[in-house]
C-alpha cells in the first residue's frame, strides 16, 4: 500500500523557494502535471505554502512509475534552492552538515516540521538521522545534492541508507543515511 506523507502538525508551512525544486530539477517534465493537479502550477519563492499541500504532491509522485527518481531529483534540487545563511556558502561539507537542521528549520514555520541530527562517525563519514514528514528518497537526494555542492569537484561521494535500520518509509521512526567521501 502506498505511503501518504503527512505533516506532523496541520499548520506547518514551507517557503516557496524550497518548492522551486519541483520545477528546477532533471525530472521536472514528469512532475509538472502533478503540480497543476494540486494547484501549484505557479510557485512564488517568497510565498509560504501549506506543507501538507507539498506532501500531497510528493505522495502522488511516490506511487507513479519512476517516482523514486523524481523524488531523488527533487531532493538534489532542494540542495540548490534551499534558503541558507550566506556564511554557509564557503563552509566545508562536514561543518555545513552540523547546520543542516537549522537550514531545514528555515524552510518551515508555524509548527514542528521534524528534525535532522548529524553525527560524525569517522573522518569523511557522517551519519544523518532524519525525522521529517518527507519521503526517504527525497532526503537521500538532498543529502547527495548537498555533498555534491559543498565537497570539492571530483570528490567520490557515497550516500546510502543504513541497511540495519527500518526507514520511515518502511514504518520506522526515522531514516538514517550515511554519507562518505574521498
Amino acid at each position: 500500500m502506498p505511503i501518504a506523507y503527512t505533516s506532523f502538525e496541520p499548520n506547518v508551512e514551507v517557503i516557496g523557494q524550497n518548492l522551486l525544486s519541483f520545477i528546477q530539477n532533471v525530472n521536472a517534465e514528469h512532475i509538472e502535471p502533478v503540480l497543476r493537479k494540486y494547484g501549484l502550477a505557479v510557485i512564488e519563492p517568497e510565498k509560504w505554502y501549506p506543507l501538507q499541500q507539498w506532501l500531497d504532491v510528493l505522495s502522488d509522485l511516490a506511487i507513479q512509475s519512476g517516482g523514486m527518481f523524481d523524488l531523488v531529483a527533487i531532493g538534489a534540487a532542494i540542495s540548490q534552492t534551499a534558503l541558507m545563511p550566506p556564511e554557509v556558502e564557503k563552509m566545508p561539507f562536514e561543518q555545513f552538515l552540523f547546520l543542516v537542521n537549522d537550514v531545514y528549520q528555515m524552510q518551515h514555520r508555524n509548527g514542528k516540521a521534524g528534525e535532522v541530527k548529524v553525527e560524525k562517525i569517522a573522518d569523511q563519514h557522517m551519519k544523518i538521522v532524519v525525522r521529517v514528514p518527507y519521503p526517504d528518497d527525497l532526503e537521500y537526494g538532498t543529502t547527495y545534492g548537498f555533498a555534491h555542492r559543498f565537497l570539492p569537484k571530483g570528490t567520490k561521494i557515497l550516500v546510502e541508507y543504513d541497511p540495519s535500520l527500518k526507514r520511515r518509509d518502511q514504518g520506522g521512526e526515522s531514516t538514517t543515511i550515511h554519507v562518505t567521501w574521498e
